[in-house]
């Protein structure tokens, strides 16, 4: 089992995450640039590790 260290990047409580999940949608198809941006950082810094 692989463990990961404590990622740099993380996210703030917005609106856009949970819209999103109401809908049944993702971040990335709402108008929340700086939502968009926390996820892909947080993607970035999970693929280095993989």
């Amino acid at each position: 089992m692989r463990t990961f260290p404590l990622l740099g990047s993380g996210t703030n409580q917005r609106i856009a995450y949970a819209n999103s999940a109401a809908s049944g949608g993702t971040v990335f198809s709402t108008d929340d640039a700086a939502a968009k941006s926390e996820i892909q950082n947080i993607k970035k810094e999970i693929l280095q590790w993989l």
